[in-house]
């Protein structure tokens, strides 16, 4: 289907083709789409990454402007390429396991997120622009995908499911010539010279080694050669079960159950359910953001990091009484931070504009747009104006 000399002709039309799902917010609001591109990568390997991503893209559009420039950029030595290409392995890591501030505020400057929330209308703090921006001009001055190849945490899990793929690129030993041309070429730094097939964590599967290679046929992308169909059964057997325990991850990690209502105790004679969390309203007397609101249960939607949240708010006395969100979308992870920061301020402070809490800045304000919205619904007159954090993170641009 790909010819050696159309190869970037087609690959450029599928990242232009990613630019617009990513515009269109359809990467951040539809997760099923990744999900399909994380199940091909159990066959194909990340072909995500190297036809599709959007940040990937515009970085191979900084490399392009500087080949073009006559820009001459190095590769990184292989000794130091090794060492460092283990970081964005352990920054998943950090994420998957350890749920301490500073890994949150790190990830806050993920360049790859922050470049797709922009795309969806977000307007990102100075810090994560000037972020993009270095990695942008490091791809087209230094060194090719810089931030794929040590930094990229999604680029690490299609790296991690592909380990296993029955299709990949093999090498003819009998026709290569040992020119190097694909490892010159290889944007990733894989040493596709040396190897019979690439198993590289790090390959994308962007095809340039394939177009790059001067002898016909030596380089193809084709299915893992194998003696015996014992050993080619094995490999289907074992890609079906990884690609059920990636549904079942994905479906961990982005499902949403309605967590457990934050209630306010105004009272001794209200007696908390064992499944609710309790918080006390020092002063019953000052109204907040309730005042003036009849008795009932409203309901909300703000937008969050993939799309609309919705929320019931229980008003009892003019009190903020219970807040429970029964619908979203954003990342368990991530929600579950901003749940258990956010909604218990809400029903403390009486007011819908409470700190967000740290890496979880979208679902927080997600959370507190949709609490604002119940209240101003109900006929609330006093209710608060969402201010957003500083640098305008999660500002939606242009009213969208």
């Amino acid at each position: 289907m790909f010819g050696k000399k159309n190869i970037w002709i087609w690959r450029a039309g599928f990242q232009v083709l990613g630019i617009v799902l990513a515009a269109w917010s359809l990467f951040n609001k539809q997760p099923w789409i990744m999900t399909l591109f994380f199940a091909a990568s159990f066959v194909l390997g990340p072909i995500f990454c190297g036809w599709i991503c959007p940040f990937g893209a515009f970085q191979d559009a900084m490399a392009a402007v500087a080949r073009k420039a006559g820009v001459k950029r190095k590769k990184v030595p292989r000794p130091v390429h090794y060492l460092l290409m283990s970081l964005r392995y352990i920054l998943l890591g950090l994420i998957l396991w350890v749920s301490a501030d500073f890994v949150f505020e790190l990830m806050m400057y993920d360049a790859r997120v922050n470049l797709l929330n922009y795309m969806s209308g977000y307007t990102l703090p100075l810090g994560a622009i000037v972020v993009i921006l270095v990695f942008l001009l490091i791809s087209g001055f230094l060194y090719e995908r810089p931030f794929c190849s040590y930094f990229c945490v999604e680029g690490a899990k299609h790296g991690i499911f592909s380990a296993l793929r029955p299709i990949t690129i093999v090498k003819n030993s009998e026709t290569c010539i040992n020119c190097g041309a694909c490892n010159r070429v290889c944007p990733m730094n894989v040493d596709v010279q040396h190897h019979g097939q690439v198993r590289s964590l790090q390959c994308i599967d962007c095809l340039s080694c394939v177009a790059a290679c001067p002898k016909k046929g030596t380089l193809k992308l084709t299915l893992m050669p194998r003696k015996g169909t014992m050993s080619q059964i094995i490999i289907i057997l074992v890609s079906l079960g990884a690609l059920s325990g990636l549904a079942f991850f994905v479906h961990s990690n982005n499902s949403f159950e309605s967590a457990p209502p934050i209630v306010a105790s105004v009272s001794s004679e209200d007696a908390p359910s064992e499944q609710t969390e309790t918080i006390e309203v020092e002063n019953a007397v000052e109204y907040g953001n309730a005042a003036g609101i009849k008795d009932g249960v409203y309901e909300g939607t703000g937008e969050g990091f993939r799309g609309p949240m919705t929320v019931a708010v229980t008003v009892e006395g003019q009190l903020i009484t219970k807040v429970e969100v029964t619908k979203t979308t954003d990342d368990k992870q991530w929600f579950d931070r901003a749940h258990a920061g956010v909604i218990p301020l809400i029903v403390e402070k009486q007011a819908a504009d409470v700190d967000v809490v740290t890496g979880a800045t979208y679902s927080s304000l997600g959370i507190k747009r949709a609490v604002a919205d119940a209240l101003t619904k109900a006929g609330g007159t006093k209710v608060d104006t969402i201010s957003e954090p500083v640098g305008g993170a999660g500002r939606r641009r242009g009213g969208r």
